[in-house]
């Protein structure tokens, strides 16, 4: 969690142990820990995040970015949502604020950028004794997440298709059809790129031979 991983940098970064941080803030030795280690969630606090911030000599620009990133995950509408797993919240919560962000899929197309048929036809396939409501509502989930890519700033995303995301087919020809039209019609987006990496291409380094899919995101946050 970026809210984490700033409040841990900024202490680093002042030399100061978690104790001197708690005393100087007000709060526990345990507040601390917690904030630094993203634990429950559901607590984390404005004035307690502003407070830990200020005692580690946080820049205006940091500190308002801290406040922000609370803001988003008390307000973010996966918090409550059935079908996005607590899992995720670091993920959703980031990407929600992020300028930018880097795929690379060589299996299936990326969730923000699947049509709510090529997204039914996976969960289907992967929840075949899953109830019908479940899988829509996981549906849901994906399709509302798409929405970062209509705010204002519009997230940038540039994303790489191996040629096999193509070439598989989720769902059948319609639906396949239809994905690929979308695809299309994504790419002409001034915040969307997509390129196709072909079979003839070869040895690459588009996913770092890492995992079938990464992402990058950069905000004003804690460095």
């Amino acid at each position: 969690m970026q809210i984490a991983r700033g409040l841990k940098a900024l202490r680093t970064g002042a030399q100061l142990t978690q104790s001197e941080v708690a005393k100087r803030a007000g709060v526990s030795v345990g507040t601390v820990n917690r904030y630094e280690t993203w634990q429950d969630r559901a607590k984390l606090r404005i004035p307690t995040v502003k407070a830990i911030a200020d005692s580690c000599g946080a820049t205006a620009d940091e500190l308002e970015t801290l406040v922000d990133l609370v803001r988003n995950q008390e307000n973010g509408w996966w918090m409550e949502h059935p079908a996005v797993p607590e899992v995720m919240d670091p993920l959703m919560s980031f990407e929600d604020v992020a300028e930018y962000e880097h795929v690379f899929a060589n299996a299936l197309v990326p969730g923000l950028l699947q049509t709510p048929r090529y997204a039914l036809a996976l969960h289907e396939a992967q929840g075949v004794r899953t109830e019908a409501q479940v899988i829509a509502s996981k549906v849901d989930a994906r399709i509302r997440r798409q929405a970062i890519l209509e705010r204002s700033p519009a997230l940038h995303l540039w994303v790489v298709l191996d040629d096999a995301v193509l070439r598989r087919h989720v769902g059948g020809a319609a639906v396949m059809s239809e994905q690929i039209d979308h695809l299309i019609a994504m790419a002409d987006r001034p915040n969307v790129d997509i390129q196709i990496l072909r079979f003839s291409a070869g040895a690459h380094a588009a996913g770092e031979g890492a995992t079938s899919c990464s992402w990058a995101a950069t905000t004003n946050a804690i460095r």
